[in-house]
């Protein structure tokens, strides 16, 4: 496993990468939650690591090792009309899936949190490339959209100031740490340099101008041609309807912010015709790429051999190294009453 450096648009994009000795397998894409870099996908692709699979991992622009040449907090002119909203993102992982897997090759792609938003945004861009998408607690919104500027840097002085404060405050060692203490079930699973690792993707000179921008910034959208001529820009819930590629929801039961609801209300959006499957994952947070990765890498690799069949016919359990989690698949989420109404009205 290597880290590389891709050219984009200038900017100097870091992706590990993990060449398999299977040239007949596809090649797997994994895209990270918010605030880390590919070090977060590392436990994950070890437990890939049966020499089989091309495995990939990007750093997107603004986070991670992923930053424009000299920053100036918003002020170099490397970074002078830069916007690291989600759209952004999404240009850059097309671009490197176009770049990096001659077409018509198409490959697995896997997203955490904020990466699993994206992914359903990726598919639509590139439909033919997507073999598979697989959703490890997929955030379904991104971007706050606050007034008064685009996120298109250099920030005017107030989201400038207000970016500032708040991102020294984001980055505190303590605060990391109860993040993760948050959206971690086990404790175990994130000692040692996480917090290191995190805190050292925040120590750079656009760090802070990044985070104002992301601030600011819209929610993502995609354009749609229609026969016509004229363009529509597609919402992740319309993304989401027009997935045409086998899709699996791996999801950790215990995370406090994306809970199984959510993924009932993944499931909900996608079309009829998709195949869906949903797996939980016990005693596990938000970040089960990070957290399980036993478990993941082999409901993944399940998946990847029969995506349009169950993968588990009986619950499995798996040993980490803080424990042991048990893998479920279930045809229906149970919810309680105040996220059945909820989800009835969307």
């Amino acid at each position: 496993m290597t880290r590389q450096t891709w050219t984009w648009r200038g900017h100097p994009i870091a992706y590990y990468e993990k060449n398999g000795n299977r040239p007949d397998q596809q090649p797997v894409l994994l895209l990270n939650g918010f605030g880390v870099g590919s070090f977060h996908q590392e436990l994950l692709m070890q437990s890939l690591d049966n020499d089989a699979y091309r495995l990939y991992a990007i750093d997107y622009l603004g986070q991670g090792a992923s930053w424009p040449i000299n920053c100036q907090n918003g002020m170099s002119d490397s970074e002078k009309g830069l916007c690291y909203s989600g759209n952004t993102w999404v240009e850059q992982i097309v671009d490197f899936i176009q770049t990096h897997f001659p077409a018509p090759q198409q490959l697995h792609l896997v997203g955490n949190s904020v990466g699993g938003h994206l992914c359903v945004f990726v598919a639509q861009q590139i439909p033919d490339r997507i073999a598979t998408l697989s959703l490890l607690n997929a955030t379904p919104v991104w971007g706050l959209n606050l007034p008064g500027w685009s996120g298109a840097l250099p920030a005017p002085a107030i989201p400038r100031a207000i970016g500032r404060w708040a991102f020294d405050r984001m980055r505190d060692k303590t605060t990391i740490q109860l993040f993760l203490k948050n959206c971690y079930y086990n404790q175990e699973a994130f000692e040692g340099n996480l917090a290191e690792q995190i805190y050292a993707c925040t120590t750079g000179n656009g760090g802070h101008a990044a985070f104002a921008s992301i601030l600011w910034s819209p929610p993502i959208t995609v354009p749609e041609s229609s026969d016509d001529g004229t363009e529509k820009a597609l919402t992740f819930r319309q993304c989401l309807a027009r997935i045409q590629c086998p899709v699996l929801l791996a999801h950790g039961a215990d995370d406090p912010w994306c809970t199984p609801a959510i993924a009932q209300q993944i499931l909900n959006g996608l079309p009829a015709e998709c195949t869906a499957q949903y797996v939980e994952l016990s005693n596990v947070g938000h970040c089960p790429n990070h957290e399980a990765p036993q478990a993941v890498a082999t409901i993944l690799q399940l998946f990847w051999k029969q995506s349009e069949e169950p993968i588990l016919k009986k619950p499995l359990d798996v040993k980490e190294r803080w424990g042991v989690t048990r893998v479920t698949q279930k045809s229906k989420i149970p919810l309680n009453w105040i996220e059945q109404q909820v989800l009835s009205r969307q």
